[in-house]
């Protein structure tokens, strides 16, 4: 269920358990689809009375051109666009997805969205298309920073399987021959990512080194989102 109801798949990053016993805090980062249609009045309350009130957009012009951002012009909004060509297209084949979110975190954008939510005042909330892919490796990426465990991650991917049964049926008709396998998540999908990740990076620590995020930036997100 979204916490929007002008988007499909708007959810918090709290509540996560971490490896050590913590907790990831509620109210300070959401991950979102786009909002489909004008922000209503409820929305917007929502988001700024938990001062959600940074919002990054990671989808290209391309995309933006075919369905606007709502959040550009709101007033009391930070709107920023990082976008993300990688993972903007289906994927071949299902062995492709992981591969796909590689892909995704050596985009040269990751390094300045993550920069942005650790100096953000108050909260964020960051998109793309359908929230899904693009989202899910910053998703992914910030629970590794807060040592979030990795059944946790795969449990959040997940979610977005139920929060866009309906769109993917939409797809599935649209776009008859597409394998909508390759675009449902699947545990698999975020599992091998991880793996990979791990095989090609070491750890979390030497992939933010190697985008060139600041120790300092790395520290004030942990700090945002983890109770201290």
């Amino acid at each position: 269920m979204s916490l929007l109801e002008t988007t499909l798949n708007t959810r918090d990053l709290g509540g996560k358990k971490t490896n050590n016993g913590n907790m990831t805090i509620y109210n300070k980062i959401y991950r979102s689809d786009y909002a489909q249609k004008p922000i209503t009045q409820k929305d917007l309350n929502l988001l700024l009375s938990n001062k959600i009130n940074t919002i990054i957009d990671m989808r290209t012009s391309e995309e933006i051109n075919k369905n606007k951002n709502y959040f550009e012009k709101i007033d009391n909004i930070k709107y920023y666009n990082y976008p993300i060509e990688e993972g903007s297209q289906i994927p071949k084949t299902i062995n492709d997805v992981p591969k796909s979110y590689i892909e995704i975190s050596k985009s040269k954008n990751i390094k300045f969205i993550l920069e942005t939510i650790a100096n953000s005042e108050n909260g964020v909330l960051f998109h793309c298309s359908a929230g899904k892919d693009r989202t899910e490796v910053i998703t992914a990426i910030i629970f590794m920073i807060c040592d979030v465990s990795k059944d946790e991650i795969v449990k959040d991917y997940m979610i977005s399987k139920q929060n866009l049964k309906e769109k993917f049926k939409e797809i599935k008709k649209n776009l008859p021959n597409i394998d909508i396998n390759i675009i449902i998540p699947n545990e698999s999908y975020i599992i091998d990512f991880l793996e990979m990740f791990r095989e090609l990076c070491g750890d979390i620590d030497k992939y933010l080194e190697f985008i060139g995020l600041a120790n300092t930036d790395k520290i004030k997100l942990r700090d945002k989102i983890l109770k201290p």
